[in-house]
Formats: structure tokens, C-alpha cells, sequence
């Protein structure tokens, strides 16, 4: 159990680590981004995250944000925002387009099934001790053997499958700079 434990600690650092390599850039938002405008803009300061209703966007946009500016939108197929690890959130990404809020949408489409073998290497040593006696004499002997084999352990697990949309307005009223 302790070899399952190290492993699995071993290979979730080394997803984190080749993550925070890889950047915010690597988030299911920005494979799904489109720009609006033909305008870079700079990183803002803070972004206020608005989860509304599937398909209400037009509305909410018109009655509590009319002045902003939509300067981009992403859409995919996963997780739920509140399971993305926090160093490739949705806010970080839109912070560093140029949002002040993000209008987030999120609507269940179907569970997923995750499978597989997990190998799981197993070590057995045999002590062995004795002794012989002969007409030449007595003598004794100790020793070891290992057994090396391998156990495979199947797993299974079930996730939610969301569409999820983000609108990313920009307040042209603010100073939005670092």
C-alpha cells in the first residue's frame, strides 16, 4: 500500500510540476478561446467571476454589465470550473486577457468512465536456515532469496462531463493595469 501511495504522490507531482511549466496557457479556456476585438489587451488587476444560466448571456450582458466591452469567449467540453486546479483557473486566464468579469456557464452533458490496470510490483524474501551433519563434520548455512512479481490491480472511476461557456467583458471605465 505505502508503494501505491509513493507512486501515485510521485506521478501527481510530476503532472503539477510540468503544469506550472507549461503555464496558464494550457487551460482548457485557452484552447477554447476567441477573440471579439482585433485589441490586445493589458492584464487586469482583479476579475469578478458571474455564473449565470445556460443561455441567458444576452440578457444578463444588457442589464448588468451595458457599458462593457466582450473581448473574447471559450467554450469546452469537461471538467467544471470549481475542479480546475487553482494556478489554471478561469479567473488567472481572463485576468490576463484583460477581463474585469467573466459571465460562466456550465451545463451537464453526460458521466464518463475512466479505466485501467494498475501495476503494482511485488518483492517476497524467504529466509532459510539449516544445518547438515556429515562424517566429516557439522554445518550450518543461512540465507535469502527475493521473488520479484507484479499484481495488477484494475480501477474504475466516473466523472461529469459539462459544456462549459465563458464570456470575458472588459469595463472601459476602469483603469485596468497591473
Amino acid at each position: 500500500m505505502r508503494y501505491i501511495q509513493s507512486t501515485l504522490n510521485s506521478g501527481c507531482l510530476l503532472v503539477l510540476t510540468l503544469s506550472l511549466l507549461q503555464g496558464c496557457n494550457n487551460t482548457p479556456h485557452a484552447h477554447g478561446y476567441r477573440p471579439e476585438t482585433s485589441q490586445n489587451y493589458q492584464p487586469t488587476n482583479s476579475c469578478e467571476i458571474v455564473h449565470i444560466d445556460v443561455g441567458t448571456e444576452p440578457q444578463v450582458r444588457r442589464s448588468r454589465y451595458p457599458n462593457h466591452i466582450l473581448i473574447g469567449y471559450s467554450s469546452y467540453e469537461g471538467r467544471p470550473e470549481n475542479e480546475i486546479p487553482a494556478y489554471c483557473s478561469l479567473k488567472a486566464f481572463a485576468r490576463k486577457k484583460g477581463a474585469n468579469v467573466v459571465l460562466l456557464s456550465e451545463e451537464y452533458l453526460r458521466t464518463g468512465v475512466m479505466s485501467g490496470v494498475l501495476p503494482l510490483p511485488q518483492q517476497d524474501t524467504t529466509y532459510h536456515s539449516g544445518s547438515i551433519s556429515g562424517s566429516s563434520g557439522h554445518a550450518s548455512y543461512s540465507g535469502t532469496s527475493t521473488t520479484h512479481t507484479t499484481q495488477y490491480q484494475p480501477y474504475s472511476s466516473t466523472y461529469d462531463i459539462y459544456s462549459i461557456r465563458a464570456w470575458y467583458l472588459r469595463d472601459p471605465t476602469v483603469n485596468n493595469s497591473k
